[in-house]
């Protein structure tokens, strides 16, 4: 378990403890990144806790006895993993295993707030989410609830969002998503193509934006409840995400085959309850195209 401070010019003011699972991934070094930003005259004492031994590190965490946790669990098994057949009762015996500790953690810690990434997947709009993912989709569920009924029970704020698809810095995997793969190949062939058969259609949320939100929820001096919404700034189709790389980098060769028997897989959410929550949040919303500029800028810095 690492610890990490953000420092205050303000002695007087009162330390905040930040506990953080899944901390080296794409969504949680997006939000340390933008914490720092707009947190940096709090005295943060950040908690980071990695996937591998949770029992444990917990453990010590709650053995410090810390007031008022900001917790913030990113930390969750991927859904790509289940492509693979003989991972499935892994997957099932690692999140449930996962789960009970991390309920053994609120259970005996004084929380404040916390965060939760659920998943446009629960909805099972795409074929992959009632078939591939559906281990994954169905755990989310269940970890929705679990953490709605602590949070009930322990009387600490609590925000799920649930995420369809991502922009922004810090990607990890950047080959497995579309975003990357078109970002490396306009930088590295001067070209894009786009081996889906299908233009299908997503919601996108910057990664900005949503690392701002929670940051907004979490550390709220007002009692804020217990949220669950869809998560999305803006819906873009394949053809339509390519075309706006493109632009950027000034690709002319973009190239896509798409069978028109084929029926396109639309993963969409809604966001009327995330546009309203920014607004009461008083956060100003940064737009896709930004997100995209600033994602490519860092594929070019690495």
């Amino acid at each position: 378990m690492e610890s990490s401070h953000i420092k205050n010019s303000d002695k007087s003011e009162n330390t905040q403890n930040l506990v953080i699972t899944g901390s080296s991934g794409w969504l949680s070094s997006n939000f340390l990144f933008h914490l720092n930003e707009i947190k940096n005259h709090k005295n943060i004492i950040i908690h980071k806790v990695s996937s591998q031994n949770y029992k444990d590190q917990f453990h010590e965490i709650t053995k410090k006895r810390l007031k008022d946790i900001v917790f913030i669990h990113n930390g969750f098994m991927r859904a790509e993993a289940l492509k693979n057949e003989n991972y499935k009762y892994s997957f099932k015996n690692h999140a449930n295993i996962n789960l009970k500790f991390t309920l053994d953690f609120l259970k005996n810690n004084n929380i404040k707030s916390m965060f939760y990434p659920s998943s446009g997947s629960v909805y099972k709009l795409r074929n992959i989410d009632k078939t591939v993912y559906r281990d994954y989709s169905e755990q989310k569920l269940i970890e929705e609830n679990e953490f709605i009924k602590i949070a009930n029970e322990n009387m600490f704020d609590l925000l799920i969002t649930r995420i369809f698809s991502s922009i922004g810095p810090f990607m990890t995997n950047q080959l497995n998503f579309a975003l990357g793969s078109f970002i490396s190949q306009a930088l590295e062939d001067k070209r894009i193509i786009i081996e889906s058969s299908t233009n299908d259609k997503y919601s996108y949320i910057s990664l900005k934006n949503l690392s701002n939100l929670i940051i907004g929820f979490t550390f709220n001096r007002e009692k804020m409840n217990i949220h669950k919404f869809d998560v999305f700034d803006e819906n873009l189709s394949i053809l339509e995400l390519a075309n706006k790389i493109a632009s950027k980098l000034n690709i002319d060769d973009l190239q896509y085959d798409f069978d028109d028997k084929k029926d396109r897989q639309f993963y969409l959410g809604n966001n009327r309850e995330y546009l309203d929550f920014l607004r009461d949040l008083s956060i100003e919303r940064e737009s896709l195209d930004n997100a995209i500029t600033n994602t490519i800028e860092t594929f070019k810095n690495n």
